[in-house]
């Protein structure tokens, strides 16, 4: 069974159907049921399952697919360049051809460290005009965004939106 508009993210069982655990969630948004299942699947990082890892996320969604990535967008509230591996290659193709390439980055009470931001100049192909990269760090709060979105050359789009930060320890539900 394919998830319906009526599933609540954390609500749904693996097949879709409603399981009767309660969440804050935000509700799937749909006008009736989802006709790709591909189109929204739930991951549960918090299990620390590495079946249900960003990295393997990673590698079934953007590195297993054939198609091209012409853009990237990151936002992550903490972050380690240990998992700059899962984006050299995507990285390398970006910066040699100079497409959209996006970081925004947690400095949350200064645990971003100096290196880590160098790592990832390095690896995005710094200085370029297409490549912005930002430092957030907040006084009384958290800057607390989780996403990777990627486009394709096809004119597709994948999304990764929940817990995980981009660290080895989120990428690898370790």
């Amino acid at each position: 069974m394919v998830p319906s508009a009526e599933c609540w993210r954390s609500q749904c069982a693996e097949d879709g159907a409603p399981s009767g655990r309660e969440s804050s969630a935000v509700r799937l948004r749909a006008r009736g049921p989802i006709r790709d299942a591909r189109l929204v699947r739930y991951i549960d990082t918090g299990a620390r399952d590495p079946k249900q890892a960003l990295g393997t996320w990673l590698g079934d969604v953007i590195f297993g697919s054939p198609i091209a990535v012409s853009a990237l967008r990151i936002q992550t509230g903490f972050f380690g360049s240990g998992i700059l591996g899962y984006f050299e290659d995507i990285l390398d193709d970006l910066a040699a051809n100079d497409l959209p390439t996006r970081f925004l980055v947690g400095s949350n009470e200064g645990q971003t460290p100096r290196g880590a931001i160098e790592d990832l100049l390095a690896v995005a192909g710094a200085p370029r005009p297409n490549l912005q990269i930002g430092i957030v760090s907040f006084v009384a709060g958290y800057f607390h965004s989780k996403v990777v979105h990627f486009e394709r050359e096809d004119g597709s789009s994948a999304a990764y939106v929940g817990s995980a930060n981009l660290t080895p320890p989120g990428v690898n539900a370790t």
